[in-house]
């Protein structure tokens, strides 16, 4: 008894014939989903670069600094934001060093959005460097070169961030 099922309803390797040009175009569509697996926005500052106003003043260099951050955003990507985040970090690691400007700034975002999960996550890597310095003029308290700052539009929630 075959339940009004037979067995022309589901292809078998005699009954299915596929030409094999399309099935080589399957086989690379897969591979190239497969190592192509987040879609990435980079941006960064370029070269390294001072405020204006501390380029004229006498300032003294004491080292230079980096740190990383990796931050989850749901929602969208203000980069102009995490930047501020990153680079108050970095300020107050230089403020320990006995710094109290941040000069020949340079920073780098990669913002990660997986293909295959959560389309409204998204991972955000930032690098930031700096030298440390002392100056009597004060820190400018804003990233060098934001309008280089690639992000994704809406409203942005930070979900997680990790140094």
């Amino acid at each position: 008894m075959t339940h009004g099922i037979t067995s022309t309803c589901f292809p078998t390797p005699s009954t299915l014939h596929l030409p094999l040009s399309l099935i080589k175009a399957c086989r690379h569509r897969v591979k190239s989903l497969n190592k192509h697996q987040c879609s990435c926005i980079r941006s960064s500052s370029g070269p390294a670069c001072t405020h204006s106003l501390l380029n004229e003043t006498a300032t003294s260099k004491v080292g230079r600094v980096a740190h990383r951050d990796q931050f989850v955003c749901s929602g969208a990507v203000d980069t102009a934001k995490l930047l501020h985040l990153s680079r108050r970090e970095l300020y107050s690691i230089a403020q320990d060093r006995g710094g109290n400007v941040l000069m020949d700034e340079q920073w780098s975002c990669k913002i990660s959005q997986p293909k295959f999960r959560r389309r409204d996550r998204f991972t955000v890597s930032i690098e930031y460097s700096a030298t440390v310095g002392r100056s009597s003029w004060p820190d400018a308290q804003r990233p060098v070169q934001l309008k280089a700052a690639k992000g994704v539009g809406g409203l942005m929630t930070i979900i997680d961030r990790a140094d």
